[in-house]
């Protein structure tokens, strides 16, 4: 087009712009939530309301503003949303009297739905995770590589329903190893399943499976396979081993 490099202009200051906005929303070791109608401030720490969640911290690491900042509120997300066998969406829960009313998930208890571990929202955290193990790769600092990928592999195991469905913890879990919950209580029955078999917290599982684990993209219907693909996840711990030796020379040693 012949307007091609007036309009690439145009859209690289709105990119600057966007930047400059964003920048200016850093408060300690996070960024802003939000900004209410009534100019109050969501996501200040020690306010009481929403002070951190998984989505800006996410989103953050998605940027790729500014990657020093990233990285600190990602760790300040996890620090305070990750707990043993579930992750917070946000803290502290939203509740009906919360000043300013911040919308429907008021009115869920704490612990239930976007109040506890959604996992639609939190699966943004294992990306995240991928995404910093991608950086320190292409600096190579490997030894930071690892340990995002062990986070990344971490986070997503505690969203699967498979840890969920040993001998610990199946009493709590109460659902099946091969459907996806939309959520997890994160207060009384912390880990207890709801929203049984979700189809779009399941969909967004095998994604992740595939870009935030594996680091596996899809480009033009192609399958691209990342470089580091041998490098350990995480560690496997193995619990028993049968052997069935049938006609082995071994058999009966």
């Amino acid at each position: 087009r012949k307007d091609g490099p007036a309009r690439k202009e145009k859209y690289l200051k709105h990119l600057r712009d966007l930047e400059i906005a964003l920048e200016n929303t850093w408060r300690d070791d996070r960024y802003l939530r939000a900004i209410h109608d009534d100019g109050t401030e969501i996501g200040i720490k020690d306010s009481g309301v929403w002070e951190i969640d998984a989505l800006t911290a996410a989103w953050a690491v998605y940027a790729g503003i500014n990657m020093d900042r990233a990285r600190a509120v990602f760790h300040t997300a996890l620090n305070v949303l990750e707990r043993d066998n579930v992750i917070l969406l946000g803290w502290p829960a939203l509740r009906e009297d919360t000043k300013p009313y911040l919308g429907r998930s008021s009115h869920y208890p704490e612990g239930v739905r976007e109040n506890g571990m959604y996992c639609h929202g939190v699966q943004w955290l294992v990306r995240a995770a991928r995404l910093l193990a991608e950086r320190f790769d292409q600096q190579g600092e490997k030894s930071k590589a690892k340990e995002y990928r062990e986070i990344a592999l971490r986070l997503w195991m505690k969203i699967s329903p498979i840890p969920h469905v040993t001998e610990g913890e199946i009493e709590i879990y109460g659902g099946q190893p091969n459907k996806q919950s939309a959520d997890f209580l994160t207060t009384f029955d912390q880990g207890r399943m709801i929203w049984h078999g979700y189809t779009g917290a399941a969909g967004w599982m095998l994604r992740q499976a595939m870009e935030g684990v594996v680091g596996a993209s899809l480009v033009k219907n192609d399958v691209v396979l990342p470089s580091d693909l041998a490098e350990p996840r995480g560690a496997l711990k193995v619990k028993s081993v049968r052997r069935d030796l049938g006609d082995s020379p071994l058999k009966g040693l």
